[in-house]
Parts: C-alpha cells; structure tokens; sequence
C-alpha cells in the first residue's frame, strides 16, 4: 500500500526487512488499484533479479512468519 502513484510500467527496489540481514530486491508492478476509502493505492508485484542466495532467503523467512501466524492462531482458538 502507498499514497504515492507509482508508474505501472516502472522498475523498483524495495528493501526486505523480514530476513536475518535486510536485502534490497527489484520489484516490477503487476498490478495496481486505488482505494478510496483509504485515499491509498495496493499493489501487486514481482520480484526481479533475485539470485538464488536471496531467493532462498526470502523462501525461509515467509515460511518462518506463516509458521508463526499459524501458531499463534492455534493458540488463541486453543484459550477460547
């Protein structure tokens, strides 16, 4: 999500702060809508040239938050 207008036919970089040491990624958009209720727009993107090693990392660092979610609502359903 973001106020800004970014350019559909643009490259990017983003900075991933979800693996053990942050990577800075390529992302081209997909995909972009503005919602109006929250005066933002949503995105959808992909990375580009992402090397094996970054790949990997990023593979293992979302696996490592789904697990985590998924605990963690395993938890909460379990205390009701």
């Amino acid at each position: 999500m973001s106020k800004t207008d970014l350019d559909k036919e643009g490259s990017y970089e983003a900075v991933i702060h979800v693996t053990s040491d942050p990577i800075v990624v390529g992302l081209d958009i997909v995909r972009k809508e503005f919602q109006p209720e929250s005066n933002q727009y949503v995105y959808g993107s992909k990375f580009s040239d992402l090397n094996i090693v970054e790949e990997r990392m990023l593979r293992e660092a979302i696996f490592k938050l789904q697990m985590r979610r998924h605990h963690r609502r395993i938890m909460e359903e379990k205390s009701r």
